[in-house]
């Protein structure tokens, strides 16, 4: 039992679905919310990854990491996201290689409040 406001309430799994096809020995899809029924988060983890937490090579989550990565606090290659840790990243607060921010610190970037990053020592980029 969860006691919420003091009074009982019966547990309620989340939920995850996954397809049974896989490459590299990831689902294609994965699709996951909640809490198992452990009582600890679902966390999606595939080549498509979608939920609350999840990893993958494309994500759509609240909390993701991956290659493509479309959340509210991203991290991956490629990051659209409000607050973002990419190489590349269109985020509303963001550190990145490159990117595009209302605030953040990248090596060439555009935005409100852009932190110009020192570039690092080699050839010119």
């Amino acid at each position: 039992m969860v006691i919420v406001n003091g009074i009982p309430q019966p547990f309620k799994p989340g939920f995850s679905w996954r397809t049974k096809a896989e490459l590299f020995g990831l689902p294609l899809i994965h699709i996951a919310w909640g809490l198992n029924p452990q009582r600890k988060p679902n966390i999606a983890c595939g080549i498509l990854a979608i939920g609350q937490f999840a990893r993958g090579v494309v994500v759509i989550a609240q909390f993701g990491m991956g290659g493509i990565v479309i959340a509210q606090f991203g991290a991956g290659v490629l990051v659209v996201s409000q607050f973002a840790a990419a190489a590349a990243a269109i985020a509303m607060f963001g550190l990145a290689g490159t990117g595009a921010f209302m605030m953040g610190a990248c090596l060439r970037g555009v935005g409100l409040l852009v932190l110009q990053l020192p570039q690092p020592a080699g050839p010119e980029l």
